[in-house]
């Protein structure tokens, strides 16, 4: 297979342990589109101090808006996008999602009330679970074992970098050119992504390229038979499990965070701007330092 049939970032098994400059600059890449993720995730929790009295939102509205309306839509979705990942062509698949959540970020920033902002979180929710576990099936395809681990974590390197800079936006736009305008802005820098990411090639997978080089066929999974590949994988692997409850529980910090900008300004008596800000950049180096550390770290232990 020439340099050009590989294509992309496409890697033979061969070079099991060969990462290429193509194989980081498409991690940066998808680190990119995760730190937009996180962004358009985070900024209604961001702008909490400008959106919920432009619009009169009460508490309770406030919270269904930024955690039950997204999160339910976001997890129930994340398994579907899960299987289609291994069935479909998975850059086009990224694409669509990412065309998605952006055009619905752009709809949120013309809400005028609770109703016009839930609609389009919840679809939000649908496009945006279509990045990590796509991106995950990329590149475990185009990295070897050893560095998946830091593969992984400059991956999620985007989740505190999207996150502080969803607070930088807040604390240094917001107040220049106002919450609907950043909306809007965010919305179409992200279809300007999904455009890219559509021209950009598949990766081989590896287990059809193992298959090939034997001269095996390939037989495509039902959804059925992937789903008990997941069971057996589950009962096979206790440190599976525990590492996904530990997930979970990571998360639990979220519900919470979606009022700290509310609690800062209203009971402590910060300026919104001021807080956004030193909110963002500690975020961002805290959370950064954290996960470089954790995929190094698991690389080597």
């Amino acid at each position: 297979m020439s340099e050009a049939e590989v294509g992309a970032g496409e890697m033979p098994v061969a070079a099991a342990e060969t990462v290429t400059t193509r194989q980081y600059a498409f991690l940066v890449f998808l680190t990119i589109l995760n730190v937009m993720n996180f962004v358009d995730r985070q900024l209604l929790v961001s702008f909490s101090n400008f959106i919920k009295p432009d619009l009169g939102l009460p508490h309770t509205q406030f919270g269904v808006l930024t955690v039950l309306v997204f999160i339910c839509f976001y997890a129930f979705m994340g398994l579907f996008m899960g299987v289609l990942a291994d069935t479909v062509h998975r850059p086009r698949l990224v694409a669509a999602g990412l065309l998605l959540w952006s055009v619905l970020t752009a709809v949120s920033g013309a809400a005028r009330g609770f109703v016009s902002l839930a609609l389009p979180r919840m679809f939000i929710g649908v496009g945006e679970s279509v990045l990590t576990p796509t991106s995950m099936s990329m590149l475990a395809d185009r990295f070897p074992a050893s560095k998946l681990g830091f593969a992984s974590g400059f991956y999620y390197m985007g989740v505190p970098v999207g996150v502080g800079f969803s607070l930088l936006v807040a604390g240094y736009l917001g107040p220049a050119i106002g919450w609907r305008n950043c909306f809007y802005a965010l919305g179409v820098l992200g279809v300007v992504l999904a455009v890219v990411m559509a021209f950009i090639k598949e990766t081989p997978r590896k287990h059809h390229l193992e298959a090939e080089e034997k001269g095996e066929a390939v037989a495509k999974q039902s959804i059925g038979e992937i789903a008990m590949t997941l069971f057996a994988a589950l009962k096979q692997s206790p440190a599976l499990c525990y590492t996904i409850a530990g997930g979970v529980a990571v998360h639990f910090v979220l519900g919470a965070a979606a009022f700290d900008q509310l609690w800062f300004v209203q009971e402590r008596g910060f300026e919104r701007a001021h807080i956004a800000q030193m909110s963002g950049w500690i975020g961002s180096a805290g959370g950064v330092l954290g996960i470089l550390v954790g995929g190094y770290g698991s690389d080597w232990w």
